[in-house]
């Protein structure tokens, strides 16, 4: 009975913490390597339905992992709280921040 208690409360808190958006486009900006960088954000029916970088400063190069990866792993798992891409840490959390700002804006 104690371990299902458990594991009912733990589900209802990862429910809570995985909050529901307003739907709509935003933007946001973040700090990459070498800049800032500037994405958008699709919201649909609650959840993170679309990510897009439209500029960024930092090489084309070291962007290109977290460009390809992070956008993907960030709605299948409608959080911005994603792994990094590793070599390319700093590009990585640009984007996250960046993407943070836009959905503070749709709460």
């Amino acid at each position: 009975m104690r371990k299902s208690l458990c594991a009912a409360a733990l589900l209802c808190f990862a429910a809570s913490a995985s909050a529901a958006y307003k739907d709509g486009t935003y933007v946001g900006v973040g700090n990459g390597k070498g800049g800032r960088t500037k994405v958008s954000v699709v919201v649909k029916d609650g959840k993170i339905s679309d990510v897009k970088i439209l500029r960024h400063s930092d090489t084309d190069a070291i962007m290109a992992g977290p460009a390809a990866e992070l956008p993907a792993a960030m709605v299948k798992n409608n959080t911005p709280d994603v792994a990094d891409v590793g070599g390319a840490t700093e590009s990585s959390h640009g984007i996250k921040q960046a993407v943070k700002d836009a959905l503070s804006k749709a709460q």
